[in-house]
């Protein structure tokens, strides 16, 4: 959920607060992945950011195994190794890939779908295109202009080309400003 909020989205997530991984409490090898997550979050001050903005973006894709084959069923494993049953996967969610939306998703393609849909991945990708081809951070003030023209180009055109050449011929970065 974090990977996809902040670089796929390009939303801001604050950092945890500290100690936030402290004083875990000891959970049996019984629970599913999701389970634990939504055991371990789902109050105190790890609530705040987890339940609304994290997990529900995560737990989609907790159909595919940390190889990313897919999978119904997480097998479980107690401290040894040894495998001590199944748990089925629970694919839903309601990610608000826009704050305050209410769609429910039932698998990572529905989720997919709904982030191509809200527009935001095809920002965040000239956003972070920006960052990279200038060689900093995008200030909104003075480059509004340049990360609007690069969204434009990849959205008018559906083409990752574009962009590149929305870049390439972008004054600021055909004539760049020396600072001391």
């Amino acid at each position: 959920g974090v990977f996809l909020r902040e670089n796929i989205l390009c939303d801001d997530i604050p950092a945890p607060p500290a100690g936030a991984s402290s004083n875990l409490p000891e959970l049996p090898p019984t629970l599913s992945t999701r389970e634990v997550v939504e055991t371990l979050t789902s109050s105190g001050s790890c609530a705040g950011c987890h339940v609304a903005s994290i997990n529900p973006l995560g737990f989609p894709t907790e159909s595919y195994d940390s190889l990313g084959r897919y999978r119904t069923e997480e097998m479980l494993f107690d401290m040894d190794g040894n495998l001590i049953g199944t748990a089925p996967v629970d694919t839903t969610s309601v990610p608000q890939v826009v704050d305050g939306d209410p769609t429910e998703v039932k698998d990572a393609g529905e989720l997919m779908n709904l982030i191509v849909a809200s527009h935001k991945a095809t920002s965040c990708l000239a956003r972070h295109y920006f960052r990279y081809s200038f060689g900093r951070w995008e200030n909104v003030a003075n480059d509004g202009c340049a990360l609007e023209a690069l969204r434009s180009a990849l959205v008018d055109s559906d083409s990752l080309a574009a962009m590149v050449r929305a870049v390439a011929f972008a004054p600021d970065f055909r004539h760049r400003t020396i600072v001391e």
